[in-house]
């Protein structure tokens, strides 16, 4: 282009780069805000990870206590009195655990225990 055409077509030329950078912009705005999702998943993830691990710790402390407490009995002992249940963080769930109570409750009932 010789600078006399450039020179008309400057606005042109300017909305052309305006544009781009704008669609650009988007993008990149658009993959930020990815990272950040993925990011905030991971460490929701990580922290339900440590969660776990310490409820792990405290019960293996409690049943190695009350096992060394109670003479006689044995870890396996303590477990066998022990009832935990881990229950998922979403609301949606509770159906699932209700039709998980009733599943682990029916076969009980129909063979006579529970």
């Amino acid at each position: 282009m010789l600078l006399d055409n450039v020179f008309e077509q400057k606005n042109i030329i300017a909305q052309t780069v305006s544009k781009e950078l704008e669609k650009a912009s988007h993008e990149f705005v658009h993959v930020k805000k990815a990272e950040g999702e993925e990011e905030v998943k991971y460490l929701f993830g990580l922290g339900i990870s440590r969660q776990l691990q310490a409820i792990t710790a405290v019960l293996r402390e409690s049943v190695l206590e009350l096992s060394n407490s109670i003479p006689g009995t044995t870890s396996k002992d303590i477990m066998d009195l022990n009832t935990t249940v881990f229950l998922p963080l979403e609301p949606g769930h509770v159906e699932d655990i209700t039709q998980q109570n009733r599943d682990g409750i029916m076969p009980g009932n129909a063979t006579g225990k529970g």
